[in-house]
């Protein structure tokens, strides 16, 4: 039900929204982690759990047992300095000799438990971090191609991948330092209210402080982790300029590596400079904190001094109390430490459990039943209109077309006219702002596997997959991956006989030159494997956006025979700027700024004498002379 103050409540929340920041958007809200901290601790031990619960079990027991080990070493000290001090002097020692024995083997034992802890969180923390990056890489597979137009995705999604694989073995490792400081402080709290109770009631006091600045310092710290998210990701991504091969020739060409350079160092001097800032604040928090403890511990240690000298209490049990009131100090300060680690921890976990939440609609998986080519009789866009997060106008603006099965189809236009947003709304990408797509007039929703399943995609930045050849052609449907004769006849289709029997061992050859035993190619070979892809996903509409950029016109024209052979069965749809492949389409639609203009065959469109048949003179003058002054002829009667 809507309450009649639904309404207000509403605009009062839009006028909120308006007065947000971009960051205030990216920070998680704080009130939300310390109500749903047992719940994140609760999935954090899950996922540890599930990653690796042999090594999660070994590490309890043995944090326990280094726990309590380290009670036993203080009540062993304890009770060797109660007899040595009621021995006399040359007396027989062998009086001490279980207690040696027993301290001999606490001495080895427990650094050899403290090794093996170590190393059992260093296994487990890979395991969890496996765990977590895979539960993250398929939220983010199964996020739409929208969400990856979002600068806000992007910080979300780098903050997600950081914080899966630290968080989850954090809490762990927090509560297993809770664990063992709970068992530890009660077995010295238990000794501390034999000896001297009134020396615990203290202890106890001079915690206090400590957790409250703990839990201030995290809070300072989690809001500074948030806000740089944007800035990490431009020092990535100028690290990554000048480091990756698709940029090192530009680099090269117009030397920019010391321009870049100084930009890279620039953010990272701020960085330094806000950590700095940081550093000190959370310092000075500690430093308080710790003072008090440490005032209360050194007044405690000197009244149990002022008690031995003053013969008020015996030397074995001061050195205990001693002991205990300094290893709980120890415990209460590791405790507040783990603590205020849980806490921190529920605040990015937090984060990370509602970019998991998001996104956890799992995608069809590859085995999902494609359309038959023969079920497509007609792909049909009505009124279709799009428009990018980040875009101040319409990239695509009510857009009307079909295709039929058996047709080519070619989107023109200049750059910016909105044809590749319209392969990808025709693709089923991208969800259009307002229109539908229909199929055999079934209107169809974006990321629908029946509708993808059915479309074969090369775009014009496709994707460089740095494996073998055989499994960049296969990627174009991996559930036959294993069909080899449909491997074979894709490369045919692209063109790639040549390049097969070139590489060192055929199509298991390793592409590209990221890896050791890698083979580089052109990048008009590359744009051919991309088509070799397509090619083999065998789907009854290929949209091919740019796919003879990088080839020389006689395997370009070699292609488009290879395409209109194709065509036989299938819908075709072609984002090209050379009209020698356009004037071959069945159907031309040009675009301008993302709306159609002009549509029809090629004689039709000449014959209209408008955008497209200006734009094929214009193109076909750089060839033909007699083109240009043809041109020339038509433009002055004009």
């Amino acid at each position: 039900m809507v309450n009649e103050g639904d309404d207000g409540d509403e605009a009062d929340d839009e006028h909120e929204s308006a007065r947000l920041t971009y960051l205030d958007l990216q920070r998680p809200r704080a009130s939300k982690p310390l109500r749903e901290l047992p719940r994140l601790v609760r999935t954090s031990l899950a996922l540890v759990w599930v990653a690796g619960r042999r090594e999660a079990i070994g590490l309890g027991v043995l944090t326990a047992f280094q726990a309590l080990g380290s009670v036993v070493q203080l009540l062993l000290v304890g009770r060797l300095i109660s007899k040595l001090n009621g021995l006399k002097t040359g007396g027989p020692w062998r009086f001490l000799v279980p207690e040696l024995v027993a301290m001999t083997v606490a001495l080895t034992v427990l650094p050899i438990v403290g090794l093996l802890i170590t190393e059992l969180r260093f296994l487990l923390g890979d395991l969890v971090t496996r765990r977590a990056q895979s539960l993250v890489a398929r939220a983010a597979a199964n996020a739409s191609l929208l969400e990856f137009e979002s600068p806000e995705f992007h910080d979300r999604l780098q903050r997600a991948l950081v914080n899966a694989s630290s968080r989850p073995i954090q809490v762990a490792t927090a509560l297993a330092t809770i664990s063992s400081t709970v068992v530890t402080s009660i077995a010295l709290v238990v000794a501390l209210a034999i000896v001297q109770p009134i020396v615990l009631v203290a202890v106890l006091l001079g915690g206090g402080p400590v957790w409250v600045v703990t839990r201030r310092a995290t809070r300072i710290g989690f809001e500074f982790s948030v806000n740089e998210g944007e800035v990490d990701r431009r020092r990535a991504y100028l690290l990554h300029l000048l480091t990756a091969k698709p940029s090192a020739k530009e680099i090269r060409a117009y030397q920019l590596a010391d321009h870049l350079d100084k930009r890279y160092g620039a953010l990272w001097d701020a960085r330094i400079a806000r950590v700095r800032a940081l550093v000190r604040r959370r310092s000075i928090l500690g430093t308080v904190g710790r003072l008090a403890n440490g005032l209360v511990v050194g007044a405690i240690i000197a009244v149990l001094v002022w008690t031995v000298a003053s013969g008020r209490a015996d030397v074995g049990k001061a050195v205990i109390a001693a002991g205990a009131v300094v290893m709980l100090g120890q415990r209460l300060s590791s405790l507040t430490s783990a603590a205020g680690l849980l806490y921190e921890c529920g605040l990015f976990l937090s984060d990370l459990d509602d970019f998991l939440n998001d996104f956890q609609e799992s995608v069809e998986p590859a085995t999902a039943t494609a359309r038959p080519r023969e079920t497509l009789s007609n792909l049909e866009a009505q009124d279709l209109t799009f428009r990018y997060p980040t875009g101040r106008a319409d990239a695509v603006h009510n857009v009307s077309m079909h295709v039929r099965q058996g047709e080519m189809i070619a989107l023109v236009g200049p750059n910016g006219s909105g044809k590749t947003t319209l392969a990808k709304l025709l693709a089923g990408l991208l969800p259009p702002s307002n229109g539908t797509v229909a199929w055999n007039g079934e209107v169809m929703e974006a990321g629908d596997a029946s509708w993808t399943h059915g479309v074969a995609v090369m775009f014009q930045d496709f994707t460089q997959f740095m494996l073998t050849l055989r499994e960049n052609i296969t990627f174009g449907r991996v559930e036959r991956s294993d069909d080899h004769d449909a491997t074979r006849v894709a490369i045919d289709m692209a063109g790639l006989e040549a390049l097969t029997a070139s590489l060192p061992i055929g199509m298991e050859t390793l592409l590209g030159p990221e890896f050791i035993g890698g083979t580089d190619i052109s990048g008009g070979q590359w744009q051919r494997v991309a088509l070799g892809r397509a090619f083999f996903r065998d789907a009854p509409v290929l949209i091919l956006d740019e796919p003879s950029a990088a080839l020389d016109p006689e395997a370009e024209a070699a292609l488009f025979g290879t395409v209109k052979t194709l065509c036989r069965g299938r819908a075709v749809i072609v984002v090209s700027h050379r009209f020698s492949t356009v004037m071959q389409a069945d159907r031309i639609y040009v675009l301008d700024k993302g709306s159609v203009l002009e549509s029809g065959s090629h004689a039709e469109l000449m014959a209209l004498d408008g955008t497209y048949a200006r734009m094929f003179r214009l193109q076909a003058s750089r060839y033909l002379p007699e083109v240009e002054g043809l041109s020339a002829a038509s433009d002055g009667a004009t």
